[in-house]
Formats: C-alpha cells, sequence, structure tokens
C-alpha cells in the first residue's frame, strides 16, 4: 500500500513539472510501475493542472519579482512569439491550448495564451481541457503499450 502511494506521489509530482506533464507521467505509471491505468491518469491530470493553475495565475507576480532583479535598463515590453501569435489568431484559444499542449507544454501554452491578453480563466479552462484530451490519449496508449512489452517479454 505505501509503495503505491509513493509512486502515485512521483507520478503527480513528475505531472508538475513543464514538459514531463501526462506525456511522461503517464506511461511511466501504467509501463513501468504497473500502476491502474485510471488512477494514473487521474493523478497526473489532477497534478498538471494544478501547475497551470500556478503558472497562469502567479505568471505576473513572478514575472515582477525576476524584473526587480534585472538593470533597469534592459527592462523593455517583450512582444509575443510570432509563431504563438499565428496560431492564436489562427485557430483561437481552442486551437492553441490543443496544438500547444500536445506540442510544447501546457504551462507554457497557457502562459502564451495569457500574454495575448486573453482572460485567465478562459486560458486555463481551455488549456484544462487539452490537458484531459490528451492524458486519456496517453492512457490508452499506455495499456496497449504495456500489454505490447508483456507480451514482447512473455511476462
Amino acid at each position: 500500500m505505501f509503495n503505491d502511494l509513493s509512486q502515485y506521489f512521483f507520478i503527480f509530482i513528475a505531472s508538475l513539472i513543464p514538459f514531463m506533464e501526462v506525456m511522461i507521467a503517464i506511461p511511466t505509471g501504467v509501463v513501468l510501475f504497473n500502476l491502474h491505468p485510471v488512477t494514473t491518469t487521474i493523478v497526473a491530470t489532477a497534478g498538471n493542472i494544478m501547475s497551470i493553475v500556478i503558472f497562469v495565475f502567479l505568471g505576473k507576480a513572478i514575472r515582477k519579482l525576476s524584473l526587480k532583479f534585472q538593470r533597469r535598463s534592459t527592462r523593455n515590453k517583450r512582444q509575443p512569439n510570432p509563431k504563438f501569435e499565428h496560431f492564436y489568431t489562427k485557430y483561437g484559444v481552442a486551437g492553441l491550448s490543443l496544438l500547444g499542449t500536445f506540442l510544447l507544454s501546457s504551462q507554457l501554452t497557457a502562459t502564451a495564451i495569457v500574454s495575448f491578453e486573453d482572460s485567465k480563466g478562459k486560458a486555463t479552462l481551455w488549456v484544462s481541457i487539452a490537458v484531459v484530451i490528451i492524458a486519456i490519449l496517453m492512457m490508452f496508449l499506455s495499456i496497449f503499450a504495456s500489454e505490447w512489452l508483456s507480451n514482447l517479454l512473455n511476462l
């Protein structure tokens, strides 16, 4: 019991880390730790959504704090990334959420959406929906990978 809890805690912590998220945490739990896929997906999704909320709602405060430590002469307003801006105007918040979460990181995608002066709630909602979709996809892929590995290794 304690071993399973520590493994679920590891999955939760791994899902908080940008670029690991549900894409690494769910296969780790299902394939390597042999945990229940649905429970692993719920734990990893909860951790990832928690990190999205932290990034979105505390991002401005963290940026202000980091600007205090920089020299005043280098303070200039940054322009948004043109590629993000192109996808934002072409696909909107929903499209950028799905595409950015799949290709990059959910935390960076949510922060980029907020940087386009969109609402924090809307960014959090759409990126969370994208995370849930990708988490379910990763759960099924992990189940198939686990079955394939067990058949391959005759376990």
